[in-house]
């Protein structure tokens, strides 16, 4: 039980399929099928390198956790994500460090990479660094 590693990066993006194919292009490898998740007003892309992931998000819409990014920020690196096993007892661990979370519990949702439960680091606690933990079923 506990951190496993890191899974993933996250990139915030305006063109998510142009940069795709140049992460691809320059790396080698072949992104996933465009996936929309209307509910967070993004839609994303995954690139396998090995075990870890490269997912290119961009917002559909002006109102989402994307879009938001990238107006206050730009395009760029939005968030890394660590493979955990046991989300809550993490969780709980993290809560007694004095880490607070985005949402109360994880979410549990179909993606392109699988079933998993996630939630956030709130990145206030992190200094500035938007921090997913992810289990994957």
């Amino acid at each position: 039980m506990g951190i496993e590693g890191i899974m993933k990066i996250g990139i915030a993006t305006k063109e998510m399929d142009r940069t795709a194919m140049m992460i691809g292009d320059a790396l080698g490898l072949v992104p996933g099928e465009a996936v929309a998740y209307p509910p967070l007003g993004m839609r994303y892309r995954i690139l396998r390198l090995g075990d870890f992931l490269i997912e290119v998000m961009e917002p559909i819409g002006s109102d989402g956790p994307i879009a938001r990014f990238i107006e206050r920020n730009g395009e760029g690196l939005q968030h890394m994500t660590f493979k955990v096993t046991g989300i809550e007892q993490v969780m709980a661990d993290m809560k007694s460090k004095g880490l607070r979370f985005t949402s109360s519990a994880p979410v549990t949702l179909d993606t392109a990479i699988g079933t998993m439960k996630f939630v956030f680091v709130n990145p206030r606690g992190s200094n500035g660094v938007l921090i997913q933990l992810a289990e994957l079923f």
